[in-house]
Formats: C-alpha cells, structure tokens, sequence
C-alpha cells in the first residue's frame, strides 16, 4: 500500500515508517521489518539527503539488528542535521540515540 501511494512522497512515508518503529509506537507489536523497508523507500525517495528520514532509517536498522548499518546511517544523519542547521533539541536526541545505538544498548 505504501509504495503504491506515497512512494514520490518521502516525509509520508517517513511518518508512516516512524509510527511503526519510533520509541512512541502504540502498537502492541510492531513489525520491525516493515518499518526498515518504508524508511527505506522514504530514504531513497529522498536521495538519502534528509536528516529526519534518515534518523528514522537508522532507528529501523537498529531495530532489526542491523548495529553497524545503524550507527553509519546515524553518523550520516548527525552530520547532515549539523550542516542544514536542524534546531539543536531534534540534532541532540540523534546524537543520542547515535550513542544508544553504538553502546548497542
């Protein structure tokens, strides 16, 4: 449903993706895989160049195991938030969860 709807849509569908794998989700029981491959449509739709998409990929990938791909995905989510100036509360909760996710905890 996803891909057919909001596939040129990246901010929908990062939405979408966060409600299923954010730290908030009211679901009983989120499905992790799901999650990971709507935020990656959202960053491919996006070129992998917004900061909050690509916060949101890295949650998923740490979420379903994938560690290293999450901190490098994180890393480049810091980076870009500091270059296009993100407000410093949305730059300090992915700097922390970038420390969450390389403590592995």
């Amino acid at each position: 449903m996803a891909r057919k709807f909001y596939r040129n849509d990246p901010e929908a569908l990062n939405e979408f993706a966060w409600f299923i794998v954010g730290p908030d989700t009211q679901l009983k029981k989120p499905d992790y895989k799901i999650g990971l491959q709507i935020a990656q449509m959202a960053a491919s739709a996006s070129n992998n160049k917004s900061p909050d998409i690509l916060d949101t990929l890295a949650l998923a990938q740490y979420r379903t195991g994938q560690k290293a791909a999450a901190v490098a995905t994180q890393t480049k989510a810091v980076a870009l938030a500091k270059k296009n100036g993100l407000p410093a509360q949305n730059l300090a909760e992915m700097e922390k969860r970038l420390r969450q996710f390389r403590s592995g905890k």
